[in-house]
């Protein structure tokens, strides 16, 4: 009841008011929504590529001599001069990956020439326009000395089947060592 001179606000306009506040934000909870998604999926790629890291790691730092001698890592295809390694099913943070490992035997031809040094008397080595090479030309060929090891993290996305994967690849050289 509103007395003459007086004024207020009633229940409806309150009640209008606060219907228009609900409507406003409700887009606004959606992007609240729609920017964790977004934030659980970058989770996902961020524990692949630490699962890749640590698994590429791993593998890399054996020594060469023992590449070839991973039989007891999990399952193991070999054919020709390449060995498959199933590493399996990784799970992290409740998600679960699957991490296999591809290492393959290279063989490396290249040819090159010799710095001829006593035909460089001015040999400067942070000058190569001071550098003479040798008119002959050497052949090199680098077979069973480097081996290339190439992993894969794939998993599927929460309400999908789209499948994703993360890789990488290095390279291991026998030094002789």
């Amino acid at each position: 009841m509103i007395l003459r001179g007086e004024k207020g606000v009633s229940l409806i306009e309150i009640l209008i008011a606060a219907l228009i506040l609900a409507l406003a934000s409700l887009p606004i909870a959606g992007m609240i929504g729609f920017g964790h998604a977004g934030t659980q999926k970058d989770h996902r790629y961020t524990n692949a590529i630490q699962i890749l890291d640590e698994t590429m790691n791993r593998i890399a730092g054996l020594p060469y001599k023992k590449l070839f001698d991973l039989s007891t890592a999990g399952k193991v295809t070999l054919k020709d001069d390449t060995l498959t390694l199933d590493l399996g099913s990784v799970s992290r943070s409740g998600y679960a990956y699957t991490v296999t490992a591809t290492l393959e035997r290279k063989t490396l031809d290249f040819s090159y020439r010799r710095i001829d040094l006593q035909a460089s008397p001015n040999y400067d080595p942070t000058k190569p326009l001071t550098w003479i090479f040798e008119n002959s030309v050497k052949n090199l060929n680098v077979s069973d000395k480097i081996i290339g090891i190439y992993v894969v993290v794939s998993w599927t996305e929460p309400g999908s089947t789209l499948s994703k994967q993360i890789d990488a690849l290095t390279y291991s050289v026998d030094m002789g060592m």
